[in-house]
């Protein structure tokens, strides 16, 4: 496939790198918090249309665990671990992908802290 240059003017690229460890602390939380917002219900709802089993939808990480959670095949503290595994597993693939798409682009590495008990209280 032949690439399209949209862009005439010289530019200047950037990307934004952060720790893996963070990454996955982030993916975790993230993991967490659909379950809270109600991700097994949504599932439910899901399964309840009937739709095709190798419909895209299916595909996305946490359904086929939910699922298994939902026909008793698994619990619920192991489908949150599949989905977390799962979602490292896809972060690590992007940020190769990004690594190896993007090597010439300039790094902006992100420095975080732990938020304080007060910062997770309030949000």
């Amino acid at each position: 496939m032949e690439r399209v240059k949209y862009i005439d003017k010289p530019t200047v690229n950037f990307r934004i790198e952060a720790e893996r460890r963070w990454i996955y602390e982030k993916c975790d939380s993230r993991v967490d918090n659909m379950f809270r917002e109600g991700v097994i219900d949504e599932v439910k709802n899901l399964k309840n249309k009937n739709y095709s089993k190798d419909s895209p939808i299916f595909k996305a990480i946490g359904v086929e665990e939910i699922s298994s959670f939902l026909d008793e095949k698994i619990s619920i503290e192991e489908a949150s671990d599949l989905i977390k595994f799962k979602t490292h597993q896809y972060a690590k693939r992007q940020i190769t992908w990004i690594n190896n798409q993007m090597i010439t682009w300039n790094k902006i590495c992100l420095l975080y802290t732990s938020p304080s008990p007060r910062d997770v209280e309030e949000s």
